[in-house]
């Protein structure tokens, strides 16, 4: 997880972001409702958790926060297989990482 601040090229885009990268689908997420990174990454589990029950419930994915690879080379296909992948390394972030960080998630 971490902070970046850019220099947007429009007036609509936020400067401040966070970035989720690791064994995880990257992504970005605006500062809005995550004050500090254990909001980020609750905020970023919710994102993937949707999509992971968009998948198995058939449905499409296409407004959903985009899950792409590792390289950032093209999206992953929605398929039950890398749903129950990505479920997977989620609940690892809730049980092993989240919960040593309540106190943050009060806060935001």
């Amino acid at each position: 997880m971490l902070l970046f601040r850019i220099v947007p090229a429009r007036e609509d885009v936020d400067e401040w972001l966070w970035v989720v990268v690791g064994d995880v689908p990257p992504a970005y997420l605006v500062t809005d409702d995550a004050p500090n990174p254990a909001s980020a990454l609750d905020g970023y589990i919710g994102e993937m958790e949707r999509w992971v029950a968009a998948v198995r419930a058939g449905q499409p994915v296409d407004d959903l926060i985009p899950v792409g690879t590792v390289d950032g080379a093209a999206q992953l296909e929605p398929t039950v297989e890398r749903a129950d992948e990505i479920e997977s390394r989620l609940r690892f972030l809730t049980e092993e990482i989240l919960v040593h960080h309540a106190d943050d998630l009060d806060a935001s």
